[in-house]
């Protein structure tokens, strides 16, 4: 049980940020174009976390499309985390 604890810390359902990197191509680029054109503060013009990019609402997709991204990546790393700690369970019992 021990070592269920170790291995069901935060480090395996931590937040996972959407990196712009991790974009599929077309979505890609117009990311990069929003970040490239981004003058509003708190954007960050080298960053790889879409989160800090730009601002999403200010967009032509409008705030949703990207949260959408970025949920989706998210619950995908959750999902993974749990089949995780489910394989280990059936391995400890």
């Amino acid at each position: 049980m021990l070592k269920l604890k170790t291995l069901n810390n935060e480090n395996l359902v931590k937040k996972k940020v959407m990196k712009i990197s991790e974009l599929p191509p077309k979505i890609k680029k117009k990311a990069l174009d929003y970040q490239r054109n981004s003058d509003s503060y708190p954007c960050e013009k080298e960053t790889d976390n879409l989160q800090w990019a730009f601002h999403w609402k200010k967009t032509t997709e409008g705030h949703e499309y990207w949260a959408d991204l970025h949920e989706k990546d998210k619950h995908h790393t959750i999902i993974i985390a749990i089949f995780a700690i489910v394989a280990i369970l059936i391995i400890i019992l």
